[in-house]
């Protein structure tokens, strides 16, 4: 990995948020385990989220006629 990468990586897995300028915010999220039925455990599970920056975005394509 290169040392972005690294950054980035380390970030989320400490669960601190990455800001991405222009673009948005990653996040990570656990969702918790479980159970589906009695027996049956889902698994806990590790999301990472982008938030999006619509303003921006938004403000681009109009000012760009």
């Amino acid at each position: 990995m290169d040392q972005v990468s690294n950054l980035v990586y380390n970030a989320l897995a400490k669960r601190q948020g990455v800001v991405l300028p222009g673009i948005g915010t990653l996040y990570a999220v656990t969702v918790p385990a479980e159970m589906q039925k009695p027996g049956v455990v889902t698994p806990p599970v590790n999301r990472v989220y982008l938030t999006v920056i619509l303003g921006i975005v938004i403000e681009e394509l109009v000012g760009g006629h």
